[in-house]
């Protein structure tokens, strides 16, 4: 059975709760009640509906404070002994707790406390080094044990449907006894804090895990370590007996475990100076002689470019440069203007006969004639008679022609 499962099993709602809210808890009239104080960190956060308004976040400090009577016959007593089906539960009722109680402090000033509230430690066999401790309405429990109700008491109005919370510690427990139960450690050993809350339907919408990292009993004697240099004095840091801390120009040395306990305050009992500071600044002390010169530090990075400088003067005419090469052709230049005409040529040789002409309509053609028969007519010619022509002037014979006419 996962830790995780028996956490759901065990939910237990508070009727009306609204925000989570801090009272400082004071045990003088009650000698025999511990008083743990306790911090730690916000581990998750599952706010559905919006609850705190993303006030709490993961990495968040927190505080708390949880006040039990060890003695207590209740708690001392043997436990009540149920069957969930699977395990056997134990079970340790207070219902009537008077100052035995816890608060809860969140980053925002998100608070809640128990105000003799029924409370009870609930341990099973399944996991027997595992110790819870529930407060708060317990209507929703869904185990054979049923704590009476209780109301705790809360800083702010609940946002409309959200009605049931539930707070939940986890400590290390001491396993089953020879008797057969486990028992209830002394001192208590926190571990975690679990804040859930529902909505009207009983599903669950929040889930606020807190992790816790220091727990003290004040004004128990606290051993501490070896001195500790913890920087500048912060109220919402835990310190041991020996943590060595700086405030208010001083530096202070931590006597005994505290919480938000102010080292410059006067007559703080939880914290010496040791160098000033506060209302202890003794005189300065002489000057201390000179340190030894340091290391050459490493090269710096290169500086921002400059303006530039104003021009220079000319410098002189350099030496002639060597022919360069041919340059490509250029383009073809425009046609010149025409010349004047040169004189005539003599003449050229006759040419070839030209090819014969059209022939219209009305052409003669004569043919001569040979034997006094007229040749054959070209075509489309008609024959219209003979034309003699009269003897040369050199002596020659009188031709005879055959006339044709084209037609």
């Amino acid at each position: 059975m996962t830790t995780s499962t028996r956490e759901n099993v065990r939910r237990i709602s508070f009727v009306t709760l609204v925000a989570l809210c801090l009272v400082a808890w004071s045990a003088a009239a009650f000698a025999a009640i511990t008083q743990y104080q306790v911090t730690g960190t916000v581990a998750s956060v599952k706010d559905d509906l919006n609850l705190f308004g993303g006030s709490v976040v993961f990495g968040q400090t927190f505080t708390a404070t949880l006040s039990i009577d060890p003695q207590d016959p209740r708690l001392t007593n043997p436990p009540m002994q149920t069957s969930s089906g699977i395990y056997t539960d134990f079970s340790w009722l207070l219902s009537s707790p008077g100052q035995q109680g816890f608060s809860v402090t969140l980053a925002g000033g998100l608070t809640l406390h128990t105000q003799n509230d029924s409370i009870f430690f609930f341990a099973n066999n399944g996991e027997p080094n595992l110790l819870l401790l529930n407060g708060g309405n317990a209507s929703n429990n869904h185990y054979s044990f049923f704590p009476p109700n209780a109301q705790l008491v809360c800083s702010q109005s609940a946002p409309a449907g959200c009605a049931f919370f539930q707070v939940q510690w986890l400590f290390t427990g001491t396993g089953i006894t020879t008797a057969g139960y486990p028992v209830i450690p002394n001192p208590l050993q926190g571990k975690q804090i679990n804040i859930y809350y529902y909505d009207n339907a009983g599903a669950q919408r929040g889930n606020i895990r807190l992790t816790i990292t220091d727990e003290w009993v004040p004004g128990t004697p606290d051993a501490g370590g070896p001195m500790v240099w913890a920087n500048e004095w912060d109220p919402a840091r835990v310190y041991h007996a020996n943590d060595v801390v700086s405030r208010i120009g001083g530096v202070w040395l931590a006597l005994d475990a505290s919480l938000n306990s102010d080292p410059g305050a006067p007559g703080s009992p939880d914290w010496i100076s040791i160098s000033g500071g506060g209302d202890s600044q003794g005189p300065a002390g002489p000057q201390g002689p000179a340190g030894p010169q340091g290391a050459i530090g490493p090269a710096g990075a290169d500086g921002a470019t400059g303006p530039a400088g104003p021009q220079g003067p000319q410098g002189p005419a350099g030496a002639t440069g060597a022919t360069g090469n041919a340059g490509p052709k250029g383009d073809t230049g425009a046609t010149g203007a025409t010349g004047t005409a040169g004189p005539t040529g003599p003449a050229g040789p006759t040419g070839p006969i030209g090819p014969a002409g059209p022939i219209t309509l009305g052409s003669v053609v004569m043919l001569p004639v040979s034997g006094g028969t007229a040749p054959p007519a070209p075509a489309g010619y008609v024959f219209q008679g003979f034309m003699q022509l009269s003897a040369k002037p050199n002596g020659g014979p009188p031709t005879s022609y055959a006339v044709y006419v084209k037609q």
